[in-house]
């Protein structure tokens, strides 16, 4: 789940505005997934840093659109 998260996480940066949120929140989503897995498993399984990548690149999928749509419309506003 961890790799899986970090995979869906890469996309999630440039197609955010265009996915509405929707691939940041499923990396999101995936990553705690995998990080309750590694946690639950005794460390059998490993990418604990994967899944922490893919929640802060997912976080950022996530800011990054709606501050790049603030600042267009700020900028729309201060125009008119």
């Amino acid at each position: 789940m961890a790799i899986i998260g970090f995979i869906v996480s890469l996309p999630g940066l440039p197609l955010g505005l265009s996915s509405f949120g929707f691939l940041p929140i499923l990396s999101i989503i995936l990553c705690i997934i995998g990080i309750r897995k590694i946690n639950q498993s005794a460390d059998k399984i490993r990418g604990k840093g994967l899944a922490i990548a893919g929640i802060i690149l997912g976080g950022f999928g996530l800011i990054l659109p709606l501050w790049i749509l603030t600042s267009v419309i700020w900028t729309m506003i201060a125009r008119a």
